[in-house]
């Protein structure tokens, strides 16, 4: 079992130490946007979500290319976790930020979507926060993640999971209200591993 000893990392006191860091900041930031566009590919080949069903979370639950979708995301919080040991998060998150654009590059690639002039802007306003976030760090100043208190982390994750489940559950009672409750629950379930 991976315990918080396990992964005491020291902090980033020289520049490979940081520039680890933010190669598995873009690995994560991979992992994330290929998961995302492999949940978007094996989601249309299952069922329409209609409100909450158990058939509907079974298909979902034993589909193979949704589970390895999630994999692959999953894998994604385990190295941004471990970037953010590395590297202060000022770094971490703009780095795991900018898969934005992969992920439009991987939207147009994989399912022939096409960008239109907002799009193409919106995708650019991205980047350019990404870099400008990223030149206005002095990580002098910023220390990496190496002192997470684990009990608070562990609570945060179990209140995100909570209002996850709390969504699933309201989206099962209340079909006029399903989807939102369902997306609710998507963006807490999504946001709990990466605390």
């Amino acid at each position: 079992m991976l315990t918080m000893s396990m992964l005491q990392i020291p902090a980033a006191s020289n520049a490979n130490v940081l520039f680890a860091g933010v190669v598995i900041a873009l690995i994560a930031s991979l992992c994330f946007n290929v998961g995302l566009a492999l949940q978007k590919r094996a989601a249309l080949s299952l069922p329409r979500v209609r409100g909450f069903s158990l058939a509907t979370l079974a298909a979902f639950a034993s589909n193979r290319p949704w589970l390895l979708a999630n994999a692959t995301i999953g894998a994604g919080w385990i190295l941004q976790f471990l970037a953010l040991r590395l590297a202060p998060i000022g770094i971490v998150m703009p780095a795991v930020a900018a898969g934005v654009v992969f992920q439009a590059w991987l939207a147009v690639r994989w399912f022939g979507e096409r960008l239109g002039p907002s799009e193409t802007c919106g995708i650019a306003a991205c980047a350019v926060g990404v870099v400008l976030i990223g030149m206005s760090i002095d990580p002098s100043l910023e220390a990496a993640s190496s002192n997470l208190d684990p009990r608070m982390t562990s609570f945060v994750i179990a209140v995100l999971a909570a209002a996850s489940a709390l969504g699933v559950a309201a989206a099962r009672f209340d079909a006029r209200s399903s989807e939102s409750a369902l997306a609710i629950s998507a963006g807490c379930s999504t946001r709990a591993p990466g605390c």
